[in-house]
């Protein structure tokens, strides 16, 4: 079974104590006065978060007995525990994410990350400085439950991927995309900053794995880079700033069909990626809190200084 664990702090150990709301809560219709008293104290940073992101006002009591009774927490909580008896693996990367991250945003804070099962559409859901990790969102891609999905959509829903989208979701929260005359291009490269924090914060970082793509898949896009980026700049897509043409670029789908039929999803990613890898390599004391300012990816100059020809 489970162990119901709530973190209070994580010491020197490079790892996170994930706090397992998750299992609080399937104990609590049953657990007797004291002991629902002691998870509403242990856990009360996190519930708070979760009554927060359900927009749920509700006494504390009733909405965790809600919660323990729903029917989502019957249908997926059993499998949950079956799936994670324990995340200590999971807690050793995102405190290995932790590190990296305080050394490379001064200043800025980790989130206490805690596991819930969660029935909407969200895995991740930051609150304040509590991160919400729906596992059931992760339980493997090829688990029944994900049977009515699309093979793009099932390919994210693999433990591996929770790191992916813990760090995408404090990178995009903490530094918006804010261009106040938004164009594909600033886009491009707000995207590609945000992947390359991701791969600056995450060790054993894989762009396949952080665009949902399978290796085939990956392999695809570095054959036909060069035809990606001619096909952005012939279709005079660039400088657009049609808000549909951004979502067939960037959205997660079967294919980026707007560049290319035989294309995965996320090209624009892809491609944003690329501009700042190449803008880096003579660039490169560029700190990352800049790369993700408006400053770098609204400016007319950056994608001229990145010099890239795939």
């Amino acid at each position: 079974m489970s162990t119901i664990v709530a973190c209070t702090s994580s010491g020197g150990d490079s790892s996170i104590c994930i706090n397992r709301l998750d299992s609080a809560i399937n104990a609590y219709s049953s657990a007797d006065s004291l002991r629902r008293q002691e998870i509403q104290r242990s856990f009360a940073p996190d519930i708070a978060a979760f009554q927060t992101a359900l927009s749920d006002t509700m006494p504390v009591d009733s909405f965790l007995t809600a919660q323990a009774l729903s029917k989502g927490n019957a249908m997926f909580f059993p499998k949950v525990e079956r799936r994670f008896p324990s995340l200590d693996s999971i807690g050793k990367v995102l405190g290995g994410m932790r590190d990296n991250f305080v050394k490379e945003f001064d200043g800025e804070k980790f989130p206490r990350c805690t596991s819930i099962v969660s029935t909407y559409n969200q895995s991740i859901i930051l609150v304040d400085t509590v991160m919400l990790i729906g596992m059931n969102h992760y339980l493997g891609e090829n688990h029944p439950a994900y049977a009515s999905f699309e093979p793009y959509q099932r390919k994210v829903k693999n433990p591996c991927h929770i790191a992916y989208d813990v760090a995408l979701s404090i990178v995009g929260s903490r530094h918006p995309y804010a261009d106040e005359k938004p164009t594909i291009v600033s886009r491009l490269l707000y995207e590609g900053a945000c992947l390359y924090a991701v791969k600056q914060i995450l060790d054993d970082f894989s762009l396949a794995e952080a665009l949902g793509w399978t290796e085939n898949q990956m392999e695809w896009a570095n054959a036909n880079e060069r035809e990606i980026w001619n096909a952005l700049i012939s279709r005079d897509l660039l400088f657009s700033t049609d808000q549909s043409v951004a979502d067939r670029l960037f959205m997660p789908s079967p294919s980026t069909a707007i560049l290319h039929r035989d294309s995965p999803g996320q090209l624009g990613r892809f491609v944003g990626f690329r501009i700042v890898e190449s803008y880096v390599k003579s660039n490169s004391t560029m700190p990352l809190e800049k790369m993700l300012s408006e400053e770098f990816y609204a400016s007319p100059n950056t994608l001229n200084k990145a010099g890239y020809q795939p």
